[in-house]
């Protein structure tokens, strides 16, 4: 799970307080995702819908939550927009590979090297390892 730290949280308590219409320091579950929104997650209503345990419209309209219990969701939904991030670079690894094959006659690591301008030294050294494992790689004729 994602960990935040002191000065977050707190940017965190106090966005969530700007929703508090009663002044009971809760906000109802319907303003849960726009909250999240407001701090810069993007998370779907399914998604919000499932963290809020699948409540029902009225509950949606008429329960509300405090910070301390909004804080895990929120934790919950940044993880899995680290996931999504995980399976979409994993995506464009993928599409990097296929464009790679061909012509035969440029290495790999200059192919991936010229597609990745600037790489980090990690991703070099992943990109030397890649060569390793592709060395018996043939481009379709």
């Amino acid at each position: 799970a994602a960990d935040f730290s002191a000065d977050q949280i707190e940017d965190f308590k106090e966005a969530f307080g700007l929703f508090d219409r009663i002044g009971d320091s809760q906000v109802a579950f319907n303003q849960v995702a726009d909250i999240m929104r407001a701090l810069g997650q993007n998370p779907t209503n399914k998604a919000v819908t499932e963290i809020l345990g699948n409540p029902t419209a009225d509950d949606m309209a008429n329960k509300r939550l405090n910070f301390e219990a909004f804080l895990p969701m929120l934790k919950k939904v940044d993880s899995m927009v680290s996931a999504s991030s995980t399976r979409r670079a994993t995506a464009q690894s993928w599409a990097l590979s296929c464009v790679l094959c061909c012509p035969p006659w440029v290495s790999l690591r200059q192919k991936r090297r010229r597609l990745l301008p600037n790489p980090t030294p990690p991703v070099i050294s992943s990109l030397d390892e890649k060569d390793e494992e592709d060395s018996s790689f043939q481009c379709a004729p």
